[in-house]
């Protein structure tokens, strides 16, 4: 903006402080290492083999089945539909209504889930 004075700031780069300051050794071994992309696991209605992130063995995942929202949502439609009478309860009997849940077989803890919806 015309008629104010901004003040002039001089910045000096930390890295070039550094690096005028510090001398190398020739014969200094710099490593330099590339980030390694990890890909997502895919988590279905099938066992995984996998490293598990908890105790970092090499596993094949044990599923089991639990109640989710399809099963859920698939009760809630049946009973509109006036089958109240223990048919909106099949979706609960059903796997393939059901979330997957992979575990580990040797630390037991949950390494992923499956929703169906």
């Amino acid at each position: 903006m015309p008629g104010i004075d901004l003040p002039t700031v001089k910045c000096v780069s930390r890295e070039i402080q550094v690096g005028i300051s510090e001398k190398r050794d020739p014969t200094q071994t710099v490593v330099v290492t590339s980030p390694q992309y990890v890909q997502p696991m895919i988590f279905r209605e099938s066992p995984v083999s996998m490293s598990c992130s908890f105790c970092q063995a090499q596993i094949v995942t044990t599923t089991t089945y639990t109640t989710g929202t399809l099963a859920w949502l698939i009760c809630g439609i049946l009973i509109l539909l006036g089958l109240w009478l223990g048919c909106c309860l099949i979706p609960f009997c059903l796997n393939g209504c059901k979330d997957v849940v992979h575990t580990c077989p040797n630390c037991r803890q949950q390494v992923g889930k499956y929703n169906r919806m």
